[in-house]
């Protein structure tokens, strides 16, 4: 195959391949006609003004006049259709109704140019005909540069200019005429010929063209995409030298790329794009290695540090011979650093820049196993400040924030460099004391709380003076695990705390005090169970009335106390002694307390008609509850739900939890006291200033503590507290109730003083509360209020808590 066929094949299947192409070589066909079509106007021109001046004399005025105009108005209509095209310039959508137009014009005005042999030629000699074939002859000639690019147009466009005159000529039956004739049908497939030619050669270039510009669109799209991914391309030769850098190597190194290009890589001066002798390594077949995610620490000619990412490829020639590498470098400088800080974020405390909990465990953890392999010594203190909450709720937040800050600062400058100091949680802090001995450890930890000791810490106005409790656990070969090594220091700090505060407590397995801290832990998790089960059992012990003489187990009783046990796996019951301390430590008492409302409001509103004959139902709740905001709401709530007599309630609260929080308490009752409900102050007299503050606390009862009822016979002295705390009750306008009344010789002494109720078991013992009529019938309080009824045994639904020991 000939080189220029070879070519129009490849052409031919790239127009067939590429639909963008063909389109975009049709676009440029249309809009190269238009501008060429500009010559052929003017040549258009010429010719009717040559034809007008030689025929002026001989033909008709009228006959050249029908002739003139029509081909005038034609030409006038195509050469504003030229200037319409060329300010307009239509978009590709458009150029098929323009083509068209062309076309309309082109053979219009070939066919009144043929037309002349017709009404002109007539009245011509035979050198006007010979000059008329010339000059149509040179229009033919000079329409390929025209019309070529649409070869279907000059055909059509000779074919109406050269035949009309050609079936003139034969028409004249002249010998010199037939001899013309046959010369023009000779020249008319001449010019088809060459027009076809000059056709495909145009075709040729403009498609080559039209590729050549798709290329170039290509090549730049995937420059741009690729630019995006990437911030520098380079290539190197086999021997590791580059041969290529693209322009933004001096941006992401600061070394010009003239003084690196034919250097090798990772010289001296620029940074190692491809690690050390990767140049030989190879696989098992011999071929190089691709290189992904080559991270390079690079340091600007300014300072400024850079960490770059580099990929390449290795590079083989046909035959499969290695050429080198070409690759791509991105700058991930702010995505490193960005990484970097989520990850030490991830280990530290924002406020102290200490590390966090899981930084402190984890090392803690490599710690562990350091001394179970190498039987290494090591200590954990376990921090925890006293009283902090005095400075948040004093001062605000913003100072407890820089008291931390100052704290975490002070102990920084007293530990070892190898020590590890972490925030643990809002006010505490740990300590990892690696290959550091008991005596040591311990040493260390009283100069820690000596250093907080000394701390005195100013916010405005106010001075504050801080103290830690701390606990201390040593780490060796014998150590469990690393939530065992956590719950001994944080029982040694609790007994630190519960000893005084400011001071260190170091663990020990046989500590009576640890041993009692472990076992509340372990009633937490029955408690938790048993609440989630369903294993707590209600239970009622009578309030008797003094004022009545009669013998406390002829009475029928309407006053009662609700008090509570838990049902254990094997069913019996434990005394609330055992687990209320564990409830309170651990801050399960105010979840204890809503069973306790959910469980006697059941209990009551099944009572049918028996609620009429109960005066008051006593319920213990504890000092969490008071200042719970979330619980006094949800107290309100029920009473709003319920229809239930709030009057026959009477919420007791200890001596002891109404002077932790008096403001507390006093709000908590004023605002229950809008529903009705009554208030008792129990285990009264054991307060340092009792009656000081009783004034204060609007309460109803007055419980006086069996400290002073049991022995009151025998002793005069607490026969006189009782009579003492009376009279002032008595004074202020409030009742009073004597616990732990156990013999009816104290239940006489008792009315003979004149208090008004009593309560032990002398009076009753606690039993089910269907011993004593209540809750026959078990009542589920739906949460919006709704009550649905089912009969069911009490014992085993009512699981309440109250604070009461009994």
């Amino acid at each position: 195959m000939s080189i220029d066929g070879e070519t129009e094949t490849k052409l031919n299947s790239l127009a067939r391949g590429d639909n963008g192409v063909r389109v975009e070589a049709a676009s440029e066909q249309t809009r190269l006609l238009f501008t060429q079509g500009q010559t052929g106007q003017v040549a258009t021109i010429g010719v009717v003004c040559v034809i007008v001046l030689v025929s002026w004399e001989q033909v008709p005025t009228a006959r050249l006049a029908a002739w003139l105009c029509p081909i005038l108005l034609l030409t006038g209509w195509r050469s504003l259709l030229l200037v319409r095209f060329r300010r307009c310039n239509p978009p590709d959508a458009d150029l098929a109704r323009w083509r068209w137009k062309f076309l309309f014009g082109a053979t219009g005005t070939a066919a009144l140019l043929g037309a002349v042999w017709w009404v002109i030629a007539p009245f011509g000699n035979f050198e006007q005909h010979v000059m008329l074939a010339f000059i149509f002859g040179g229009l033919s000639l000079g329409a390929i540069s025209v019309l070529g690019a649409a070869f279907s147009v000059y055909v059509a466009y000779i074919a109406l200019l050269c035949l009309p005159g050609m079936l003139w000529m034969l028409l004249q039956g002249s010998s010199t005429y037939m001899v013309m004739a046959g010369l023009t049908l000779i020249f008319l497939a001449a010019m088809v010929a060459t027009g076809r030619g000059h056709h495909r050669t145009l075709m040729r270039i403009m498609i080559l063209s039209s590729a050549n510009q798709a290329l170039r669109e290509q090549q730049e799209r995937l420059r741009d995409f690729a630019e995006m991914g990437a911030d520098l391309f380079w290539q190197s030769d086999a021997q590791g030298r580059f041969k290529y850098l693209s322009k933004g190597y001096k941006t992401l190194t600061g070394v010009a790329s003239k003084k690196v290009l034919g250097q090798p890589i990772g010289h001296a001066g620029s940074p190692p794009l491809l690690p050390e002798n990767h140049l030989q390594i190879t696989d098992a077949t011999g071929a190089h290695l691709a290189l992904h995610d080559h991270t390079i620490a690079w340091q600007l000619p300014d300072g400024r540090a850079a960490v770059l990412l580099s990929n390449a490829l290795p590079v083989t020639d046909g035959e499969g011979v290695f050429r080198g590498f070409r690759g791509t470098v991105r700058d991930i400088t702010e995505q490193h650093r960005l990484a970097e800080k989520l990850k030490h974020q991830a280990t530290h405390d924002d406020l102290t820049e200490l590390g966090n909990r899981r930084e402190f465990e984890r090392r803690l953890s490599t710690m562990l196993r350091s001394a179970q392999k190498s039987g290494s010594i090591h200590a954990v203190c376990y921090i925890d400040l006293d009283q902090f909450k005095v400075v948040n709720d004093t001062c605000g937040h913003a100072a407890g924030d820089a008291l931390l800050r100052r704290m975490a600062g002070e102990l920084r400058q007293r530990l070892r460099s190898r020590d590890t100091l972490a925030r643990l949680g809002g006010d505490e802090f740990g300590i990892l004391l690696e290959h550091c001995v008991a005596a040591d450890a311990l040493a260390l930890a009283h100069e820690v709380r000596s250093t907080i000791a000394a701390i005195r810490f100013q916010w405005g106005e106010s001075v504050f003076n801080v103290t830690a409790s701390i606990g201390l656990v040593g780490v060796d070969a014998n150590s469990k695990d690393l939530a065992a090594v956590m719950m001994a220091a944080d029982t040694a700090c609790y007994a630190a705390k519960e000893s005084g505060r400011n001071r260190v407590h170091v663990y020990e397995a046989d500590d009576h005090m640890l041993s009692q801290r472990h076992g509340e832990m372990q009633w937490v998790t029955r408690i938790t169970d048993a609440l989630d089960h369903d294993r707590f059992v209600l239970v009622a012990q009578p309030v008797l009335a003094l004022s009545k003489r009669s013998h406390a187990a002829d009475c029928e009783h309407s006053h009662f106390e609700l008090l509570v046990r838990m049902r254990d796996l094997d069913g019996s019951l434990i005394a609330p002694a055992k687990f209320l301390p564990a409830a309170e430590s651990y801050n399960l008492a105010t979840r204890l307390d809503r069973w306790v409302i959910d469980a006697a409001f059941r209990s009551l509103l099944a009572s049918g008609s028996r609620l009429d004959a109960v005066d008051m139902c006593a319920i213990n709740l504890s000092g969490h509850s008071l200042s719970d905001e979330s619980f006094i709401d949800y107290l309100s709530q029920r009473f709003c739900e319920q229809a239930l007599p709030a009057h026959k309630i009477c919420f007791e609260i200890t001596e002891t939890a109404a002077m932790t929080n008096l403001s507390a308490a006093i709000g908590f009752m004023e605002r229950l006291r809008r529903f009705g409900c009554r208030f008792a102050l129990d285990d009264f007299g054991t307060g340092l200033s009792s009656f000081g503050y009783l004034r204060n606390l609007p309460v109803d009862y007055i419980k006086i503590d069996g400290v002073f009822v049991r022995d009151m016979v025998d002793d005069k002295i607490d026969c006189a507290m009782v009579k003492s705390i009376h009279e002032v009750d008595r004074v202020m306008g409030k009742q009073t109730v004597a616990e732990y009344v156990e013999s009816d010789e104290i239940l006489n002494l008792l009315r003979d003083i004149g208090v008004d109720y009593a309560q032990g078991d002398a009076v009753g013992k606690p039993r089910p509360l269907v011993a004593y009529g209540i809750g026959a019938e078990v009542i589920e309080l739906e949460t919006m209020g709704s009550v649905r009824s089912r009969s069911r045994c009490l014992s085993t639904k009512l699981h309440v808590f109250f604070i009461s020991p009994v």
